[in-house]
């Protein structure tokens, strides 16, 4: 299901579309991302009203982003694609 990007745009010319333009997130961009996330739910646990799911989902994020900063910087990231289909 999940290709590179290359394989991406491979896998969308086999079905027919023809690509037009394609780019990829940068390092930085990915960071913005997942950083952003741990600091919307980090302030929410600031509020009175704060419910376990939030506290819950609070520490499965900070456990994600240990493994984020292992392995997943050099290997995720966001692809936009514009492809054209010819009918």
């Amino acid at each position: 299901m999940y290709q590179t990007h290359h394989g991406n745009i491979k896998l969308a010319r086999e079905v027919g579309f023809t690509a037009l333009y394609a780019t990829t997130s940068s390092e930085e961009e990915w960071d913005n991302f997942e950083w952003s996330r741990v600091m919307n739910i980090h302030s929410l646990l600031g509020e009175p009203d704060c419910e376990d799911t939030i506290r819950l989902n609070a520490q499965k994020l900070d456990r994600w982003m240990d493994i984020y900063l292992e392995w997943g910087r050099s290997t995720l990231g966001y692809g936009f694609y514009i492809f054209r289909k010819d009918i």
